[in-house]
């Protein structure tokens, strides 16, 4: 529930007569909606309201909020706001959807039949609790548990009043799996159901702007503890160590580097396959050709498994690809564009050698270069490029600008100083050779190798830490949070990356509650 008042100095009694106490309906139209806010108000009036509703059950029907507020101008000694139960946004399922939540193979919901009175009680039980919260009278408890825990009290009350145990409402979810969603749902408490968030200055303690230029060759890391947003909505960028290619007036354009997926290019006969890595959400076609900007504001009308990923991600899943299925190019040695590279990926190698000789295209002033995927397949075969010195990858992240994206105008510095999600790593050639040989260990991705390679990312990234790594993190608030992280990370590479979904580990075995 969100409280709003035109008087920020206004008493209780007045909050009582002028103020309408907003609950959240969903994430549609919300108040934090670009496209504004949809209200919906509840009343139990039945047909002694002029006002134009809709019945729903009982005595309980549904009007718009102007209506409501009318209704309470009109009247002001018959109706006031706190007659009114009233919602900001609402949920809303696509055709089917909620049909094969409620299925026998994933029994995600519970249907009850209720009767009226009992559904508007329990609305009036919630609403007493959560107005508790601009009274004052909850200071032992952060507002964000108050809230979310009179939610949830409803529930419990509910399966009660049909003699379930909450433990047989959740029988299908693994301990360690339902711990996950309630520390998941904990944090989106915190950043959702009060408004303006909750406590967000202690997630990061500097806000300074950074001064550390991103460019080229640049590195960058997500902070430590995440923030509130990146553990909600970025889970992929958890952790994550990127590479920036390019810097320019409309975007900022990089690779995660520490994300394999379960995908390869065999690129010679002796050796073993090239993991494919993951990037980003935008995949290297579009990237290049810039239609990633026309796909980027489509409705998805795609099914609920794919959304996570860029289109086109299940074609390299779980395949090995060929070295005659690569693509090569007719150019001259004097060709060092990339624009007209057909190849469906991108490649960079580290090799001192061949950059000492113009083999690539440099990144900035790092010893990242930029290869065309023929030059880069034609050096592996003649042993002149190493494996160990190379990475393939099959999408790229893209940070847009402009001056409505942020404080800081979009782009990858907003990541790093208006939301303070990231910071740009000052990494030297001898930090960077030991995170690139760790990382160029990874093996393609399947069951068996997602902790390891987990591992191997999460200490890749920590050893660009600029406050002593994850061990210096003690507070235990954040010390939740940096493992949430974890568990995050794991279930976003698991469902999105090996499409597989895993019972993500027990939350108290990694501390984070």
């Amino acid at each position: 529930m969100l409280f709003g008042s035109d008087d920020d100095t206004a008493t209780m009694e007045e909050y009582e007569c002028d103020t309408w106490k907003i609950q959240r309906g969903g994430d549609l139209l919300g108040l934090d909606s670009n496209s504004g806010t949809q209200f919906a108000c509840l009343h139990q009036f039945g047909h002694q309201s002029d006002a134009a509703s809709s019945k729903l059950i009982g005595n309980i029907s549904y009007t718009t909020l102007s209506i409501a507020q009318a209704l309470c101008n009109e009247n002001p000694t018959k109706y006031y706001p706190d007659d009114f139960m009233t919602f900001g946004g609402f949920c809303s399922w696509r055709p089917g959807q909620l049909e094969r939540e409620m299925g026998e193979d994933r029994s995600e919901w519970i249907v009850l039949s209720v009767d009226w009175q009992t559904i508007w009680d329990e609305l009036l039980l919630q609403r007493e609790k959560a107005t508790q919260v601009i009274a004052g009278d909850c200071s032992d408890e952060a507002q964000h548990e108050i809230l979310v825990n009179a939610g949830t009290n409803m529930w419990r009350h509910f399966l009660e009043k049909i003699g379930m145990q909450e433990e047989q409402a959740t029988s299908r979810l693994p301990a360690g799996q339902l711990g996950f969603y309630d520390s998941m749902l904990n944090v989106w408490a915190e950043e959702q159901l009060v408004r303006g968030g909750v406590n967000k200055g202690d997630d990061n303690d500097d806000d300074e702007d950074s001064s550390t230029p991103i460019r080229p060759g640049a590195i960058a890391r997500a902070k430590s503890p995440p923030t509130n947003d990146m553990l909600l909505y970025d889970a992929e960028f958890l952790r994550s160590t990127i590479l920036v290619l390019e810097e320019r007036e409309d975007c900022t354009v990089g690779v995660i580097l520490n994300h394999p997926m379960s995908a390869a290019i065999e690129c010679k006969e002796s050796e073993d396959p090239l993991p494919i890595r993951y990037g980003g959400p935008i995949d290297i076609e579009t990237w290049r050709d810039g239609s990633y900007l026309d796909e980027y504001y489509e409705d998805d009308d795609g099914d609920d498994d794919d959304d996570e990923v860029y289109e086109g991600f299940l074609d390299y899943q779980n395949n090995e690809v060929n070295f005659e299925d690569l693509a090569f190019d007719d150019v001259n040695d004097e060709d060092v564009g990339f624009e007209d590279d057909e190849s469906s990926f991108l490649w960079i190698h580290r090799s001192k050698t061949l950059g000492l000789k113009n083999v690539g295209t440099r990144l900035g002033s790092s010893k990242f270069w930029l290869i065309k995927e023929d030059e880069a397949l034609e050096h592996i075969q003649a042993g002149t490029l190493q494996l160990h010195d190379t990475m393939v990858f099959s999408s790229v992240s893209i940070w847009e600008k402009g001056a409505e994206l942020g404080q800081c105008g979009g782009g990858l510095r907003e990541q790093v100083d208006g939301l303070h999600s990231m910071e740009v790593a000052e990494v030297d050639d001898h930090q960077m050779d030991a995170v690139w040989q760790l990382l160029t260990k990874q093996n393609v991705l399947t069951k068996e190798s997602l902790d390891t390679n987990i591992d191997a990312t999460i200490k890749a990234w920590d050893m660009m830490s600029t406050d002593g790594g994850e061990i210096a993190q003690n507070h235990d608030r954040r010390t939740s949070k940096v493992r949430l992280a974890t568990a995050a990370l794991k279930a976003y590479l698991a469902r999105n990356l090996l499409g597989d979904p895993l019972n993500t580990p027990d939350p108290q075995s990694q501390g984070i509650v």
